[in-house]
């Protein structure tokens, strides 16, 4: 069960009391007056960077493999045409072929 605090309006005596979250105390221990319940800020508190996976995180990005995102694919960049007035491949290997009928 939770501590409360509370203050006497008369006699000004502050105490603590311990009850349910929906308990309350209606009068002071010593002069039988009225009680008000005193609010104090909590006793935690979180000061400075750290507590943010962005503010502690100094790890690099991950890399291809590690887990990350997947990374756009890499393109190879397209063949050049050839001087030979775009015959290709195909067309070195039918020079190919010449040469080798030639040297028969």
């Amino acid at each position: 069960m939770p501590t409360y605090e509370y203050r006497c309006t008369r006699c000004k005596h502050q105490f603590e009391a311990v009850h349910p979250v929906g308990g309350t105390v209606d009068r002071c221990e010593r002069c039988g007056a009225r009680v008000r319940r005193v609010f104090s800020p909590p006793a935690l508190i979180f000061k400075g960077s750290g507590w943010y996976i962005t503010d502690h995180r100094k790890t690099p990005a991950p890399s291809e493999g590690d887990g990350g995102k997947p990374k756009a694919a890499k393109t190879t960049p397209a063949p050049k045409p050839t001087d030979s007035g775009g015959a290709g491949v195909e067309g070195s290997k039918s020079s190919d072929a010449k040469k080798g009928k030639k040297a028969s």
